[in-house]
């Protein structure tokens, strides 16, 4: 579509169309009635907005104007002439367009419509033209990193997930744990990495400094979050590599190769943009990485389908490896709550406090916001009250707009499509969300209440302390249940304890099974034991090896079909 200029002004474009607009018309109609000058151009309605409203008009970042004809309900065919602008986060200039939009109207003849930042689609697609290759028969599953606590330079750390899968004609690195160790120079086929969280993908830089051609398979919201880390932990010259060897599992799904070797990809749903894959051999050998599944919570049920997926194609002999990190979970709060019930209060009482969320989990964030703003906006009073996030947040949001509101191809996130629904809101351009900055901050009165999604480290920064004091906070996350971050969060014993000296008016902590997102112990052993049902071997990881051995034992479960990936591996049974 053309794209057109205000004079000479470079800073925003717009676009012309006679298509309908899909939103609420009521409004716009009601405006558009009252019209009594004859229909004015898009210079004209830009021309007003600069000489009346430049607060407006500095904050455009793109326009689209409708012109196009349309009945409503009981009424005749009506001349709509809409435009619709998306604005900066500027809090001062969105409110004065949304307030001044019925007299924009009768002034110029275009009813506007705000809307947020515009998202660059496909700005980066992060799917490149390398090719990948078939490592063969597949022989053995080499643990890399496998959640053990080491000794390094005197220092206890505790290692991540990965391993080498090894065939006949290559290997493939199953996430690259935290750090990277035991990566081998030129020794892969390929890096997938399932999520982005950093016992998965920490060792991406490592992996990738000794392997520096090596294609990289993993979701755009995993490369998105990993771009945005800092320069020591993902250097520049990685993230290139993001660009000239990246590959998006959901434009691959499936590659079959001459040899009868196959891999298919797959969402997982621990976080956004989390996937499996399943590496199939020319000896009918089928093993499935699920990385950090989640079978079911509070957002999601995907256990039917995960499992369909496993059983419903499988060869001779079936490996899948298994995440078990909740099954020795002692720390879960009693909440009964699920999170659409507490997103529902939170969204009630939006117009009455400031409502702050904190996790240390990414994903409970993203899809509480999404909840948030899918409940909200079902209620009048509610449709404007503002929403503001973490600005990585806001960027990893951002990755799963397109399939989901525009319905191109691509990578749609199953639980973002189970809370947007057929709906097609518009939950990341819509004017209410904003990014966390002190310059947004700085536009809000004190007097309005907004509803906060944010990281620990934002009650360290000056300009965010003073929103702590009378606000409602919800804490979710592995956080919600150590006594010791709350001490340190709303004050420690100690003055350097302290982040902030000022206290909410109230903390909920929600961690129940509800709200995680790894498997649940219930939920593991009822899938360990399906499988061995269709005689499939269950390789365990994510905790020491003892610990597994004894859930083993102590759930009954099946020795011949249920295994633990120890130190020293596991050979894959070949025989013909």
């Amino acid at each position: 579509m053309k794209q057109y200029r205000h004079k000479k002004n470079l800073s925003f474009c717009y676009q012309i169309t006679s298509q309908q607009w899909g939103g609420y018309k009521e409004r716009a109609y009601a405006a558009l009635s009252k019209v009594t000058i004859k229909p004015q151009s898009e210079q004209y309605f830009f021309d007003h907005i600069q000489q009346n409203y430049p607060l407006i008009y500095n904050a455009i970042e793109w326009a689209k104007f409708h012109d196009y004809s349309y009945k409503l309900k009981e009424r005749p065919k009506f001349k709509f002439r809409q435009v619709i602008v998306n604005l900066k986060a500027s809090p001062l200039a969105r409110n004065l367009l949304f307030k001044e939009r019925e007299n924009i109207t009768i002034a110029t003849s275009w009813y506007p419509s705000v809307t947020g930042s515009r998202v660059l689609l496909n700005n980066k697609k992060w799917h490149s033209n390398v090719e990948l290759k078939s490592i063969g028969d597949l022989i053995s599953i080499l643990p890399l990193e496998n959640s053990e606590e080491i000794i390094e330079n005197g220092e206890k750390k505790l290692t991540g997930t990965s391993f080498k899968l090894q065939g006949s004609k290559g290997s493939i690195m199953l996430d690259s744990g935290y750090h990277g160790k035991g990566v081998e120079k030129n020794g892969y086929s390929f890096i997938f990495l399932s999520h982005y969280h950093a016992d998965h993908s920490g060792g991406i830089k490592n992996a990738v400094e000794r392997n520096p051609t090596i294609p990289i398979v993993t979701s755009r919201t995993s490369f998105a979050y990993l771009e945005a880390r800092s320069r020591t932990s993902v250097p520049s010259s990685v993230k290139n590599k993001f660009l000239t060897n990246g590959l998006l599992p959901d434009k691959i799904k499936s590659i079959f190769f001459d040899d009868n070797c196959k891999y298919e990809f797959f969402p997982i749903y621990h976080s956004p943009g989390s996937y499996g894959i399943r590496i199939v051999d020319s000896k009918d050998t089928y093993v499935t990485f699920l990385g950090d599944v989640c079978l079911k919570n509070g957002f999601h049920d995907a256990y039917n389908e995960v499992l369909r997926r496993i059983c419903g194609q499988k060869g001779k002999r079936n490996y899948v490896l298994m995440d078990c990190a909740m099954v020795n979970k002692k720390d879960e709060l009693d909440v009964e709550d699920s999170p659409a019930t507490i997103f529902k209060r939170i969204s009630e009482e939006g117009t009455k406090r400031n409502i702050i969320i904190l996790s240390d989990q990414p994903e409970n964030l993203i899809y509480s916001y999404m909840l948030t703003f899918s409940i909200s906006s079902k209620f009048n009073e509610l449709k404007h009250v503002k929403i503001i996030v973490s600005e990585k947040l806001y960027k990893l949001i951002q990755t799963l707009l397109e399939p989901l509101i525009f319905g191109t191809e691509g990578y749609r996130d199953p639980i973002a499509n189970s809370i947007v629904g057929d709906t097609k809101m518009n939950f990341i351009e819509t004017h209410r969300l904003y990014p966390l900055t002190e310059e947004v901050l700085k536009e809000i009165p004190s007097s309005e209440k907004c509803i906060y999604f944010i990281e620990k480290w934002h009650l360290k920064e000056n300009y965010f302390k003073t929103l702590v004091n009378k606000s409602d906070f919800i804490i979710s996350g592995k956080m919600a249940t150590r006594e010791s971050y709350q001490q340190e969060l709303f004050g420690g014993k100690k003055e350097t304890d302290k982040i902030t000296r000022i206290l909410p008016r109230s903390i909920l902590c929600v961690n129940s099974e509800d709200w995680y997102f790894h498997s649940k112990k219930s939920d593991v052993i009822r899938f360990i034991k399906d499988l061995t049902q269709e005689k499939i071997t269950t390789l365990l990881f994510h905790l020491p090896y003892s610990d597994l051995m004894n859930f083993i034992k102590k759930n009954g479960l099946d020795e011949n079909y249920v295994n633990v990936i120890g130190a020293n591996g596991f050979t894959l049974e070949t025989t013909t």
